[in-house]
């Protein structure tokens, strides 16, 4: 996902929402759910201060 935010600032379109998705992304990774898909990323933000 990093190549592509990189693209879209190198042509400067605006990245803060994927770039929010990534790190969502990389969170849900880091606590061991990177094979359990979309509803647990929501999960994970249900029950994480931000």
């Amino acid at each position: 996902m990093e190549h592509v935010i990189q693209a879209l600032k190198n042509n400067g379109i605006d990245v803060s929402v994927l770039s929010v998705a990534k790190a969502i992304a990389q969170l849900a990774i880091d606590a061991g759910y990177g094979n359990e898909g979309f509803p647990r990323q929501a999960e994970l933000l249900r029950t994480t201060p931000m």
